[in-house]
């Protein structure tokens, strides 16, 4: 019980490193970006949602509410369609480091996710952080609100988002390895885009496994409970592995691509303004960036 809570400490301590090296490298894009162009599709009635704190009461539809009992919001187009949602892989293989000083690509999905929740939540946006419960933000607020929820980062050997019920027309962040079933992927993600979801896939990897430096005898230790593999000659396998790595990588983008959705890679040793720059420019502008 001791060895737990002294894990626990240490886990908590570095929660407040994470929060603010996200709203640093979100306030350092922010500063090289000029105003958001909103990509909704109007002002028109979309649908009622529940009243949240920080909605204007001016919003509230009094007649529809009292027949609910509870409080409900018009919601217009563009707020469905600017709604953004947020998965983060925590699944075995994102708990991988290479080095002591490298973050777990873990680490570094969440602070992209962080940084990039600050700000489209300064703008005015709606983020949904999708988990074991969903948790909804907007503002300040809604920042604190996401951040206090998913830390300290606790393991989930989930290896796909949760196949839940989306607002047609939102944005669906994705950030993971995506290194489980491309098969698996392939059915999740058509069934999103089946719902008229708009999406951006962000694939995270350890510079290790982008270049293994691997040599002689060596044996590899999988993070989900898979078979040891002895390796009598790493170097002998390497060009196989980057072959099969690159193939994989093809099926997910090409995925991607066929629903027309977009696909970044991010390696954890990479500074992390570029890839925000890139999916605040995917999300705003809708440019195609691979």
């Amino acid at each position: 019980m001791a060895i737990l809570h002294q894990q626990a400490q240490r886990e908590a301590s570095r929660l407040p490193d994470l929060l603010i090296e996200a709203m640093r490298v979100a306030q350092s894009l922010e500063q090289g970006v000029h105003g958001r162009r909103r990509v909704g599709m109007g002002e028109s009635f979309w649908q009622y949602r529940y009243y949240e704190g920080g909605d204007s009461i001016a919003l509230i539809d009094w007649k529809q509410s009292a027949r609910s009992e509870q409080l409900l919001v018009r919601q217009r187009e563009w707020e469905a369609a600017q709604t953004v949602y947020v998965w983060v892989d925590r699944s075995g293989s994102m708990q991988y480091r290479s080095r002591p000083d490298l973050a777990t690509k873990c680490e570094r999905a969440h602070l992209l996710m962080l940084a990039m929740s600050h700000l489209l939540l300064q703008g005015g946006e709606f983020v949904t952080w999708l988990g074991n419960t969903p948790i909804q933000g907007r503002g300040q607020t809604g920042f604190e609100k996401i951040a206090l929820r998913i830390l300290p980062l606790r393991p989930d050997p989930a290896e796909l988002p949760p196949n839940l019920p989306l607002a047609p027309h939102a944005h669906f962040l994705i950030c993971s390895d995506f290194l489980s079933d491309a098969q698996q992927w392939r059915d999740r993600l058509r069934a999103y885009a089946s719902r008229h979801i708009n999406g951006i896939l962000v694939q995270i990897t350890d510079p290790e496994e982008e270049n293994p430096s691997f040599s002689g005898r060596v044996r590899l230790s999988g993070l989900e409970g898979e078979t040891p593999l002895l390796l009598p000659q790493a170097e002998a396998v390497r060009a196989a592995y980057l072959k099969n790595l690159d193939l994989h990588r093809q099926r997910i983008r090409m995925t991607a691509e066929n629903i027309g959705w977009h696909a970044l890679s991010h390696i954890s040793d990479q500074p992390p303004v570029a890839t925000l720059l890139q999916l605040y420019n995917l999300l705003t502008l809708g440019e195609r960036s691979f």
